[in-house]
């Protein structure tokens, strides 16, 4: 097994696909035993349609998350193990949750962070700034309280560059972006998309208990450990990009948080970002065999406990 997530090929691009379709097809009974979901603020959606949206949004995320921990910056192993376990915990929290809007809003805040941790790299950083701030407002409008990462961005151009204010001014006019959009197809088309997507968020539709996460909360603390740990064996560029990434995870983590203490939804997807980021130095930096079967039987016992939970209600 330990083998296994040492390696990567290119038709493991396919397989995420292929996985991601098989762990969504529950998906297809619909809701409440129909053969459709209502979704604020997109309506009535065919399950059939649900499942194919799920599945491809959640092979986007574990393409994404591939290409970012297969950097050299970031892991020296390639591995294709970041996009399975994205696919694995994405899945199997969406068939229970019913929120493609929260695994699109995982896919846009992994552009975002792909933008982020090339920043200290470059000379002139104002493009980077503005994609990684249009991403975070685009996320903004899914699920407002990720806000709080344009703070981060901010903090991260503090602490690894010189102060030059076209920067810091290329991340907010590219974080209200998405914002101006949304007001001018609300005023276009006469259409209130700015209520409609804030019922959406704190809208009750989840029917997973979060109790089916706690394999993976086991997996990621652990991960995050060893993630930390590798702090000293990284050069300093590895060590920005990790500092980066760490950061960027704890005001997901924030986020969170604040959602839940002003009512709103808690959509669990986004977490398949630092779980799919931070599993590989818990398997890939240790030479045991024992320890990659762990994981594995710990994230199959979770994918099983989110089926068993979904179909029981």
């Amino acid at each position: 097994m330990l083998k296994f997530f040492k390696s990567y090929e290119p038709y493991f691009n396919l397989v995420y696909l292929v996985l991601a379709i098989g762990l969504c097809l529950p998906l297809i009974s619909g809701g409440n035993g129909s053969d459709s979901f209502t979704l604020i603020p997109w309506g009535n959606i065919p399950s059939y349609v649900l499942v194919i949206v799920c599945s491809l949004l959640i092979w986007v995320g574990a393409l994404l998350s591939n290409s970012l921990c297969g950097s050299r910056e970031f892991h020296s192993i390639s591995s294709g193990m970041p996009g399975i376990v994205f696919v694995l915990y994405s899945a199997t929290i969406c068939i229970g949750s019913h929120k493609p809007w929260a695994i699109l809003a995982s896919v846009i805040l992994l552009f975002a962070l792909s933008f982020q941790t090339i920043i200290f790299r470059q000379n002139d950083v104002r493009k980077e700034c503005f994609n990684a701030a249009v991403c975070l407002g685009l996320a903004s409008v899914l699920y407002f309280p990720v806000a709080l990462l344009l703070i981060t961005q901010m903090a991260g151009l503090a602490r690894s560059r010189t102060f030059i204010w076209r920067e810091y001014t290329s991340s907010i006019l590219g974080f209200i972006l998405p914002l101006v959009w949304l007001l001018s197809i609300q005023w276009l088309f006469d259409v209130d998309l700015i209520q409609l997507f804030i019922i959406a968020q704190f809208n009750s539709s989840s029917n997973l208990l979060t109790t089916a996460i706690a394999p993976w909360s086991v997996l990621l603390a652990w991960s995050l450990i060893s993630l930390i740990k590798s702090f000293t064996r990284s050069t300093n560029i590895s060590r920005n990009t990790k500092t980066i990434s760490l950061s960027f995870f704890a005001t997901l983590a924030a986020s969170l948080i604040v959602g839940q203490l002003i009512g709103a939804q808690t959509p669990l997807e986004i977490l398949a970002i630092p779980i799919a980021m931070a599993m590989p130095f818990l398997v890939l930096d240790s030479t045991s065999g024992a320890r990659a079967w762990f994981v594995v039987a710990v994230m199959a016992t979770g994918v099983a406990m989110a089926f068993f939970l979904t179909s029981a209600l």
